[in-house]
């Protein structure tokens, strides 16, 4: 209905409204979701950070949402990632990254590691 670009183009439109130096926008998907920020804003710094998870992880998180369709088992789990990461092509979309951070802890500890390469890219 939106068009294939409907994520990015608002993460584009909210970051031209804020009066904030830095934005942390999630989630984009799509190869061509990570270009358009890059591309809007050619003069400024766009940090595009790539946040992973083993599969048990994530499978543990989603599971414990408790949503009626999300899978019941891993392999059904796994399947269904598998089909996404075709979909999306998240391999190309992955490669866009500037940073990787592996989320296997708490959210405390994300915000931690990506304040780390906030203050990297500062300096």
């Amino acid at each position: 209905k939106y068009g294939n670009t409907f994520l990015a183009e608002a993460v584009v439109r909210e970051i031209k409204g804020s009066k904030h130096e830095k934005i942390l926008l999630t989630p984009m998907r799509r190869s061509e979701d990570f270009l358009i920020p890059k591309e809007s804003f050619p003069e400024a710094d766009v940090t595009l950070i790539l946040i992973t998870a083993p599969d048990t992880v994530r499978f543990r998180r989603l599971s414990a949402r408790g949503r009626e369709n999300d899978p019941r088992d891993i392999e059904i789990f796994r399947k269904q990632e598998k089909r996404e990461f075709e979909i999306f092509n998240f391999e190309k979309t992955f490669s866009y990254a500037d940073h990787e951070i592996e989320n296997t802890g708490s959210l405390d500890e994300l915000k931690r590691k990506i304040d780390q390469i906030m203050a990297e890219i500062e300096q």
